[in-house]
């Protein structure tokens, strides 16, 4: 065998090793979101059956006092169908890897798949799907704080009692989405309120108006940071206050 096809065999060997590393890669991310998918599904037709008829008449008078609600929980369940329609497409090989390269881009392709791995060593693909499920977990804690107002009498029960068991609905599904999570191995940062926000798990995106002194502490938890695998995947949002 001559130099030239000693060379291509050894490119193609090593393409060959990267190209299987990346299809363990691919499998890896396509399992967690195949472990995604399935929650939002189910959370999708929990809330899809509680929401499928508006109770009473919209031009009810009753109605005025409870439009809003109705409406947070359907732009919820807009965005659950968003989220759970980016998860119907399954990871695969990228081009132009899900084609054997001739000899002559054997170069090019390692070049090319190193750029790949790079990437999907680092998880980002699988990143970037944790971080849209917990949007959506984002999204149930401002409904759970909803304080649904006692109907004004009979005529107001039906559309009292939809609002009060979808926000249990909500609850449900934010208990199996924060279970799921739990499960691949995501975990909430945990933060207090009155300590120093540590900069490397806090982002500080607000202070309070009293502030007085250097000493900073947390005041408000804005929005929670999650770890996974005992790395960073989204730092916690926090308002402080000096004394």
């Amino acid at each position: 065998m001559d130099d030239l096809n000693i060379q291509i065999a050894q490119a193609r060997t090593k393409y060959e090793t990267y190209l299987h590393e990346l299809q363990q890669l691919v499998d890896e991310a396509d399992q967690l979101r195949l472990k995604l998918f399935q929650v939002l599904k189910d959370a999708l037709r929990i809330l899809e059956r509680r929401l499928r008829n508006r109770p009473g008449k919209p031009t009810s008078s009753y109605w005025k006092q409870y439009e809003d609600y109705w409406q947070a929980f359907l732009l919820f369940k807009e965005r659950l169908t968003q989220t759970y329609g980016l998860f119907h497409q399954e990871h695969f090989i990228p081009s132009p890897f899900d084609r054997t390269p001739d000899d002559s881009e054997l170069d090019d392709y390692i070049d090319e798949i190193e750029d790949t791995l790079d990437s999907y060593r680092l998880r980002r693909n699988q990143q970037q799907d944790l971080l849209t499920v917990i949007d959506v977990l984002d999204s149930i804690e401002r409904l759970r704080v909803l304080k649904i107002p006692d109907p004004p009498g009979d005529a107001g029960k039906e559309i009292y009692t939809t609002l009060t068991k979808a926000k249990s609905d909500v609850k449900q599904i934010e208990h199996s989405i924060s279970q799921t999570l739990g499960e691949v191995g995501v975990v909430k940062i945990k933060v207090s309120l009155g300590e120093y926000p540590p900069p490397e798990m806090t982002r500080i995106v607000g202070r309070s108006e009293d502030s007085r002194g250097d000493a900073e502490s947390i005041a408000v938890i804005a929005l929670n940071g999650y770890l996974w695998k005992d790395k960073l995947l989204r730092k916690a949002d926090v308002v402080v206050t000096a004394s």
